[in-house]
């Protein structure tokens, strides 16, 4: 191949890689809307019904090195992080596919193993190989939603940054389907379910015995609204 062709290619790649990015998010957003109505009409009509939520695990892993953690200590995370979003949402997390933990068979790109938790570094994954290889492996979706029940993938990666500080989870935003979670994410005891809580519509909160207070040593109390706000997302549904 050329020179000239090279650049062609490129170029070309990179401007379908973009424009399927763009398409995939209009599509979220729409859907985002539509459930978000529907998830305050069920959340004031059907407050005490018991609704869920799936959740599929994919294990990363760098070209020539073992799976980050193992498919034990994620199910366990799993198991953790169900328990108090059952006692604290009234919501039952279930198993999305089979198996619902996966290790990676492919290498993961650096962008994917060593991601930034903040909008710049969010909206530069999202439209680069990182945010190519979370897209490609998400559970329940394709080129459309294949899936009516939109879980949310958790992904697990080398690191997570903000400048000069580390963090063990991070969650992209609204319009996406996935959290990254780091080795040490896994094995805490609250990061995961404060992670989900980041998916479906729950900010940070200050006091720090509440849930989605922004420090390790968080509890696990959450308000009445957080739960509303929480059970109107799209990830958590009746069927």
């Amino acid at each position: 191949m050329g020179f000239w062709s090279s650049i062609k290619h490129a170029v070309t790649k990179t401007l379908k890689r973009w424009v399927k990015t763009i398409v995939r998010t209009i599509v979220k957003i729409v859907i985002t809307i539509v459930h978000l109505v529907i998830g305050i009409v069920g959340s004031i009509f059907l407050f005490w019904m018991q609704k869920k939520l799936r959740v599929h695990v994919c294990i990363l892993h760098a070209a020539g090195d073992k799976e980050l953690v193992s498919v034990s200590d994620a199910q366990q995370s799993v198991d953790r992080a169900a328990v108090l979003i059952k006692q604290r949402f009234n919501t039952k997390v279930l198993h999305y596919g089979t198996p619902y933990v996966e290790v990676i068979k492919e290498a993961a790109p650096t962008k994917a193993l060593d991601t930034e938790c903040n909008v710049k570094g969010n909206i530069v994954l999202e439209f680069g190989d990182g945010g190519d290889f979370y897209a490609h492996h998400l559970a329940g979706w394709n080129a459309i939603p294949v899936s009516l029940t939109y879980p949310v993938t958790i992904f697990v990666v080398r690191s997570i940054k903000d400048g000069g500080d580390a963090y063990r989870g991070c969650s992209a935003g609204l319009f996406t389907d996935y959290v990254v979670l780091t080795p040490d994410g896994i094995t805490d005891d609250t990061t995961l379910a404060h992670e989900i809580g980041h998916a479906c519509f729950l900010w940070h909160r200050k006091k720090k015995s509440n849930l989605m207070f922004h420090g390790f040593d968080r509890g696990t109390s959450i308000t009445g609204w957080q739960k509303y706000w929480f059970r109107a997302s799209r990830h958590v549904n009746f069927w």
